[in-house]
């Protein structure tokens, strides 16, 4: 979590790497290896960037990247923006597998806004007009 992230960030990001690849790795089980396999080497040989070897080839590079930044150079920032790369990375990595791809993914979002987050926002809302309402009437009253 946050705090994680703020006192060891090389401890959270190799955590998110080893989550990374178990996510990767599941959407390869998931597909069955030899369907996905197949279907990588056939995106290789046509050049296709929409699912197959592209996504992939970047969620590796990134994973390889945040592992040697973490262990080499021990740096806040560079680690920070290696796990920034890493998750987008894995966003591209699963949208290209995802049925449905982007679209799906922004119905999604969109579903949830409307079902969690506009309710959260309207109660917030209400709950600081109520409490700025008393703490007006106890400044001026």
């Amino acid at each position: 979590g946050l705090p994680t992230l703020l006192l060891r960030p090389s401890k959270f990001v190799m955590c998110s790497t080893l989550c990374t690849l178990c996510v990767a790795g599941s959407m390869i089980v998931l597909k069955r290896p030899s369907e996905f396999f197949s279907d990588l080497a056939s995106s290789v040989t046509s050049c296709s960037s929409s699912g197959g070897a592209v996504p992939l080839v970047l969620l590796l590079v990134s994973n390889i990247l945040t592992i040697y930044v973490t262990v080499v150079f021990h740096h806040y920032a560079y680690t920070l923006a290696a796990s920034a790369v890493q998750t987008l990375c894995i966003g591209w990595y699963l949208l290209s597998y995802i049925p449905g791809g982007a679209s799906s993914a922004g119905l999604l979002l969109r579903s949830s806004w409307m079902l969690v987050g506009r309710p959260l926002m309207v109660s917030i809302w209400t709950c600081s007009q109520y409490a700025f309402s008393a703490l007006w009437r106890s400044v001026v009253g």
